[in-house]
């Protein structure tokens, strides 16, 4: 290897500039480190963006990946990075979700548990009481397993083991519930637990965000219901693009740099340590410490031939991304007018507005049927879909007396039997009928759309399997096995760092997985 006078160092490079890579770079750059964040795309963001992406609607703005904010409320790092005094402002979401019966009558999920179980009542009083217990349940396995799920499992210190144990010891008497919300299928927690079946879908329908119900260890996607019960749900003002806007911003002040349609050909290393990057243009930029803010597949691929052992290579590559065959796709739609859930809203005896909350609908057998599909490289008969309507909560995302609408079918085919060229057309169809079921008026107020199944979202981000996780959600696939044994700390290069979705603690957009990138790398340095 060599370099040249007009060779940039740095302390740290950081390959991806989404909302992990720019939260890494900003914590390492108030700890005095000389920092830059390096982006393939023309926009920092990643899959925390939004953008005016309709060219017959130019004022419309599209999230083209991420919407809500859930494990955000959680995390620390939008009050460590003081991202508020760089613009960042955050809405809350209440009623935050809703499940759409058939009937038309409708469920909202409030994060008050005891106003969303009187929702519930309104179907079967024993299932409201028996949500109010599966929460209370949750929280005691949330308890258990969040301090390590949250923590660097390579270093998670005293007090997270102490918090882990005391927990453990705490809830001794329900181990076999926790276990059993740990371990089980998403289908068989529901079935064992409600009765109705507007409830079971409701519910049903949070771990469905995570990927196939029937699978063990899928009561994990239910984890989205502690954080909609204990902090609550958010949506970004001005849109998601915001959240890395008011990062950059912050690292600017703190002296750190951002480098946008570079991209990085190698991680250089030499003698099983990295030595910095080298761009497609050939530049080399040195640096004492890389982080990988890509997939992770991606950023161990980069590392200079030989320098990684062969076993590391295959195991990162057979990471699970979307194996089990499903994934969403999106269609975004600027209307001229404002969407209505006609049939839903009239029964509604409340002020609640469904445009509000993100909305779901599709019974147990339509979810369990769409993942069944997709496994297949089928269609589904009937998609499983989610709604949102942002311009709701935040008017200034279409023009006045005007929406967008967010449409997000929950399980179709990463890789379609016949192709994604034959199948986009269709696929589309199926899931404008159940959107005109929902929303009758769509097809009047339609000025234009945007569609991205998961083939674009792959090649457009370089996330192999369009998975928005990145690694699949389950149980051997976190803390330590995140994304696979051997991975989740100390890589097998010095120097180089997973800061991604598919690193502990995983997916959504909480910055976590930068944060603890961070703390790594200023021990490497130290």
């Amino acid at each position: 290897m060599s370099t040249s006078s007009t060779d940039k160092n740095y302390d740290v490079a950081i390959v991806g500039g989404g909302h992990n890579g720019l939260a890494a770079a900003c914590y390492l750059a108030a700890d005095g480190k000389k920092v830059i964040v390096l982006e393939r795309t023309e926009k920092l963001g990643g899959m925390a963006a939004s953008d005016y992406l309709i060219p017959e609607a130019p004022n419309h703005l599209v999230h083209s990946c991420a919407l809500e904010l859930a494990s955000w409320q959680g995390s620390p790092v939008g009050r460590d990075l003081k991202l508020a005094e760089h613009g960042l402002e955050v809405i809350p979401s209440e009623p935050a979700y809703a499940y759409l019966h058939d009937d038309g009558s409708s469920i909202c999920f409030f994060k008050d548990i005891a106003k969303t179980c009187g929702e519930m009542a309104k179907y079967s009083k024993k299932d409201a009481q028996a949500y109010g217990q599966f929460i209370g349940d949750l929280f005691k396995m949330g308890a258990t397993i969040g301090p390590m799920m949250g923590a660097d499992p390579a270093k998670p210190g005293l007090k997270v083991i102490w918090a882990t144990l005391m927990a453990a010891r705490k809830f001794k008497s329900d181990r076999d519930e926790i276990l059993n919300l740990m371990t089980n299928s998403a289908l068989s927690i529901v079935e064992e637990r409600f009765e109705h079946p507007a409830v079971q879908a409701a519910v049903l329908g949070f771990a469905g965000g995570a990927g196939p119900v029937m699978r063990d260890s899928a009561g994990l996607g239910f984890m989205l219901l502690v954080m909609l019960h204990s902090t609550g749900m958010g949506r970004v003002k001005g849109g998601m693009a915001k959240v890395p806007e008011a990062m950059k911003s912050r690292l600017s002040s703190l002296g750190g740099e951002t480098m946008t349609n570079a991209q990085v050909d190698e991680i250089v290393a030499e003698k099983g340590a990295v030595r910095g990057v080298r761009l497609e243009s050939g530049e080399f930029i040195g640096a004492k410490a890389v982080i990988g803010a890509c997939h992770p597949k991606v950023a161990l691929n980069l590392v200079t031939d030989g320098e990684v052992e062969r076993k590391y290579l295959k195991r990162v590559d057979n990471t699970p991304c979307a194996q089990h065959g499903s994934s969403p796709f999106k269609i975004d739609i600027a209307l001229n007018g404002k969407a209505v859930f006609e049939h839903h809203q009239k029964e509604r005896k409340d002020d609640v507005n469904l445009g509000w909350p993100t909305t779901m609908m599709g019974s147990v057998e339509t979810i369990v049927e769409n993942f069944e599909a997709a496994a297949r490289g089928e269609l589904p008969e009937k998609a499983y879909c989610w709604w949102t309507v942002p311009s709701v909560a935040d008017p200034s995302q279409a023009p006045e007396g005007e929406d967008i609408l967010y449409v997000y079918p929950a399980a179709f085919p990463v890789r379609p039997r016949d192709g994604w060229k034959k199948a986009r057309k269709p696929s589309v169809d199926l899931v404008m009928d159940w959107t005109r079921a929902v929303i009758p008026n769509v097809d009047k107020l339609e000025i234009g759309r945007r569609v991205e199944t998961a083939d674009q979202l792959e090649e457009r981000l370089n996330v192999p399997g369009g998975s928005y996780v990145h690694v699949d959600v389950s149980i051997l696939r976190s803390a330590m096995m995140r994304p696979a044994a051997g991975l989740s700390g100390e890589l097998p290069v010095k120097g180089l760092f997973f800061g991604n979705a598919g690193a502990p603690p995983g997916g959504g957009v909480s910055g976590q997985p930068g944060r603890l990138a961070a703390a790594r790398v200023k021990r490497f340095l130290k």
